[in-house]
Formats: structure tokens, C-alpha cells, sequence
């Protein structure tokens, strides 16, 4: 926004001061990741589901759909969540179902898919900015936990409908016995770990770590995360518990936060002990 000084009403500037600075206080900041591109533009908040198959209930699905953008080239977008992982932005998105927004945030592309990570959002172009930050707190209140609670931090280990699911489907939606072969062949087996001794092997996979990271820390799901093989055990040990602690916060830490919230300081030396181990 351009500032124009005039000297007779001094007021003016000082708004149009004013309305710059919160214009800029509110841009998306970038997470550091290869490629990332910030963005502002008008769109209009659509049910996904709705515009590929036609099947549209009313309110885009009252939060049981996810929701994306259309630009003004009609182009549709996917929009994801910008801190809370494995979450869409339906609980950001559906106030605004139908409506044309201006929306703010940072686009990513991994194997050819264009993603947008939403950090703000207003509607139309001059209604009042509202952060994208509101799915956890909504998921603490519908669940009956605090905002600030380990469950809530870790949302997506204890949401009825994922347990439910999982209980029905298998961790990879294939059913029990995919699940079994799954894990066996990525060193998860029980009998694989000790009571005295964790199996750093089996925590990768317990805690998570492949899910991103890949099979022995070898392959990641995005380039723009780090292969873990055969990287130094007191250099992975420090960098994990900085995370878990918030001593670094910088790139693609608030996606990785919850995931070691609960790993134990044990179970982090059994964890880098075991990388350190695997060939690069």
C-alpha cells in the first residue's frame, strides 16, 4: 500500500500507516522449503467433492467435506492446514462456503501435486483477516479436551473417528493382515523389541518417523524433508529434542512438533542410534 504524505492532514497518514502495517503484519510467512511460493488472491470457497462429482449437500457438507478454492482462472485449488498436521481446512474454510475470500498463505508442490497451505483468510476483499489456526481448538472443544492438552497436540492419535477407523480398515486402510506384513517388514514385529533395550528400528515406525521420512530414513515422502540414513546419532538426537522442545522452530518444525511430542528421551537415543546405524 502506497503511503501519500500530506501535510495539512496529518490523520490521513497516520491511517494510511496504520493500513499498511496490519496489511503486512498479516502476509504468509514461508516455511523455508524448496520451491515454496507465498500467495494472495480472491477466490471462492467450494466443496472438492461437489465440483469433481456433482454430489453436493448443503453448507459444503457441515464440515464433513473438504473444502478447497476456485481462482479467478477457474482453476480448482487444494488447500491444506498451515501448523496442525494431517488436518484439512474444512473448521477454516466452511464459514465461508459459496463465498468469494481473499486468501493468504504459501504454495508447495511435491511429485507433480500443487498444494496450498492456508494462513489467513478474509471475506471478500475487505472484510476483517482471520488466521487459519482455528482446527485444534475446535477439535479440543468438540472432544471435550483443553486447547492446550497432549491429546489435542496430538489430535490425530486420539479422534474417535480416526480410532474407529483404523480399528476397522488397518493403519493403511488395506485391513489387519496388510497391516501385519506392513509392519513385520519394516522391523516392527513385538518380538523384535526388549524390555530393557527399545528397538530403535520398531520406534521409527511406531512413532511415525517413516511416515514422512520414508523406510530406514532413505526415502521421503517430499524431497523437502531430510533423509535420516547414516546421519551422525548425537546431531539427530539434538536436532529431535530442539523440536520437541521448541528451541527450533524454523522451517518445517510445526508439522514434526506433534509427532515427537510424546517420544520419550529413551526412545530418541534408541531411535538415532538405530539411523546412525542404517548406510546412506
Amino acid at each position: 500500500m502506497k503511503i501519500i504524505k500530506l501535510p495539512l492532514l496529518p490523520q490521513i497518514t497516520v491511517l494510511l500507516i496504520s493500513a499498511a502495517f496490519v496489511d503486512s503484519a498479516l502476509a504468509a510467512k514461508g516455511w523455508g522449503v524448496t520451491g515454496e511460493e507465498i500467495a494472495r488472491f480472491d477466490a471462492k470457497v467450494v466443496d472438492i467433492l461437489c465440483e469433481l462429482s456433482g454430489d453436493c449437500p448443503e453448507n459444503c457438507g457441515g464440515g464433513k467435506r473438504q473444502l478447497g478454492l476456485i481462482d479467478s482462472e477457474g482453476k480448482l485449488i487444494l488447500v491444506g492446514k498451515n501448523k496442525s498436521p494431517f488436518s484439512g481446512a474444512a473448521v477454516e474454510l466452511l464459514p465461508f462456503c459459496g463465498k468469494q475470500v481473499t486468501a493468504d498463505g504459501l504454495f508447495t508442490e511435491n511429485r507433480g501435486v500443487r498444494l496450498f497451505a492456508l494462513q489467513f483468510v478474509r471475506e471478500g476483499s475487505d472484510g476483517k483477516w482471520r488466521g487459519a489456526t482455528r482446527f485444534v481448538n475446535d477439535w479440543a472443544e468438540r472432544n471435550g479436551f483443553a486447547a492446550d492438552s497432549a491429546e489435542a497436540k496430538q489430535w490425530f492419535r486420539n479422534d474417535p473417528n480416526v480410532i474407529r477407523i483404523i480399528e476397522r480398515d488397518g493403519l493403511l486402510g488395506l485391513g489387519k493382515e496388510a497391516d501385519k506384513e506392513f509392519l513385520a517388514g519394516m522391523g516392527m514385529a513385538a518380538s523384535a523389541q526388549t524390555a530393557s533395550a527399545p528397538n530403535g528400528q520398531a520406534l521409527f515406525g511406531q512413532r511415525l518417523c517413516s511416515t514422512c521420512h520414508g523406510p530406514e530414513g532413505k526415502a521421503p515422502i517430499q524431497s523437502t524433508y531430510p533423509k535420516l540414513a547414516g546421519q551422525n546419532k548425537e546431531y539427530l538426537v539434538q536436532q529431535i529434542t530442539d523440536i520437541q522442545s521448541g528451541a527450533r522452530n524454523n522451517g518445517l518444525t510445526a508439522v514434526m512438533k506433534p509427532i515427537v511430542q510424546k517420544v520419550t528421551a529413551e526412545e530418541i537415543e534408541a531411535i538415532s542410534e538405530y539411523l546412525s546405524s542404517v548406510p546412506r
